[in-house]
């Protein structure tokens, strides 16, 4: 993939961050390092969308320091 904070895993493993974490402050690397293990411990939680609010302002403010 060219462009790889356009890519669909990137803001995945941001997504599952967040679910799991609360926040974005944390370097690309821990978020990305992070995606399996997560991913993992957020499948079959139907809870999830409980811990989305505010995902969109924050991750578009990761995508706007790029």
């Amino acid at each position: 993939m060219n462009n790889y904070f356009d890519s669909d895993k990137h803001r995945r493993a941001h997504w599952l961050y967040w679910i799991v974490k609360g926040h974005l402050n944390v370097d690309e690397e821990q978020v990305m390092a992070s995606h399996d293990s997560y991913f993992k411990r957020s499948w079959g939680n139907i809870e999830n969308y409980v811990h989305e609010e505010g995902f969109e302002e924050a991750y578009n403010k990761i995508l706007e320091r790029k």
